[in-house]
């Protein structure tokens, strides 16, 4: 043995790349992996695997919107005061309170400078993050770019779009067939900075080993199926290989928007394995979720062990503006407590939680 805790033995092997696509002449979508304990932006020399360090590692995704090149300054706050917020934040924390109170933070500072700058006025971005701390990822969701979890070939949706479209899902108006042609399904409820509060969704997925995390934007998501995403990464020699054939595959189909992709593979004494017949949703569980009948706020996590996550990408999604409907200022309350124990990310990993 050499010394090293088991928990802190969990290595990341990581890749993003995003593009302008074939239409757009600027590029409004943003990516940042980083080592929260550092701060350092975690580039090429990660790409075989690091080990993950006591306060973890970020990955995050953020597509922009706005007039002129305010998207691109939202996206940009989004993902480096996400990370800043993380690397000052106490060593003593619970790491869902500590990612959404940052993610809190970060919104308030896309609005107030929305609302102070000329040229950012309406500015807006989607955000979709994980923070892997020790053996669990922490997931925060914004919007409508999102989140997937592959486990032993198995391919999973774990962030839920914040959209028109799902909320007329939620309450049983339209079918899932119908969401993918549905002609609002470009309308998000929410994005960061569009007010004062926002609704962050958070999810934790306890990691397996041999696990891969896969973030994008819509312009890669309404363009390339689930299948495809799994299949990519399971068929190519690197994860690089795999974020260059998704991005062209997108182009090939208009590339309308920017596309933006980030994946992680885990792996590590440091993580179990995936048990015999273990189901992929027994290792999920919803922390705070979006109200969708609200249209914004949070909604308590079900009373079940699990929860219901997302949906199948959107195929061929035409590329248009997004729209915020009228939020009628509901207000932000506070999340139900949870019975969460206190992750030391100063020093180790949390110990083994119990049964939820």
């Amino acid at each position: 043995m050499d010394g090293t805790p088991k928990l802190s033995r969990v290595k990341v092997a990581l890749s993003g790349l995003s593009h302008v696509g074939s239409v757009r002449t600027n590029n409004e979508d943003r990516f940042l992996i980083a080592d929260i304990t550092t701060g350092a932006e975690i580039q090429g020399q990660a790409l075989d695997g690091h080990v993950l360090t006591d306060r973890g590692t970020l990955l995050v995704v953020s597509d922009g919107m706005g007039g002129a090149e305010a998207g691109e300054v939202a996206s940009r706050i989004v993902v480096e005061s996400l990370r800043d917020g993380l690397v000052q934040a106490p060593p003593f924390v619970v790491a869902k309170d500590a990612l959404r109170g940052v993610v809190e933070q970060v919104n308030l500072e896309i609005h107030n400078e929305a609302m102070t700058n000329p040229s950012c006025k309406g500015m807006g971005a989607t955000l979709a993050a994980a923070w892997i701390v020790g053996s669990d990822a922490y997931f925060a969701h914004v919007g409508d770019s999102r989140g997937y979890l592959l486990r032993a070939g198995h391919m999973r949706q774990v962030t839920r779009d914040q959209s028109m479209v799902e909320s007329l899902v939620e309450v049983g108006m339209i079918d899932r067939s119908a969401a993918e042609s549905h002609p609002q399904r470009n309308v998000i409820l929410q994005a960061m900075g569009a007010r004062p509060e926002v609704a962050v969704a958070i999810e934790r997925v306890e990691l397996r080993r041999g696990d891969f995390l896969l973030f994008c934007s819509d312009g890669l998501s309404g363009k390339v199926t689930l299948d495809e995403m799994r299949d990519a990464i399971l068929t190519t020699a690197t994860l690089s290989d795999a974020c260059s054939r998704l991005v062209d595959l997108a182009n090939a189909r208009g590339g309308e928007d920017n596309i933006t992709v980030v994946i992680a593979e885990l792996d590590g004494e440091g993580l179990p394995e995936t048990a015999l017949n273990e189901r992929m949703t027994r290792t999920l569980k919803s922390l705070s979720a979006f109200d969708f009948k609200l249209g914004a706020g949070y909604a308590p996590p079900s009373a079940q062990p699990t929860h219901s996550l997302g949906s199948d990408p959107v195929a061929d999604e035409a590329a248009g503006p997004k729209v915020y409907p009228p939020p009628g200022h509901p207000g932000t309350p506070e999340a139900p407590p949870q019975n969460e124990l206190t992750l030391n990310i100063g020093t180790l990993p949390a110990p083994k939680k119990s049964e939820d």
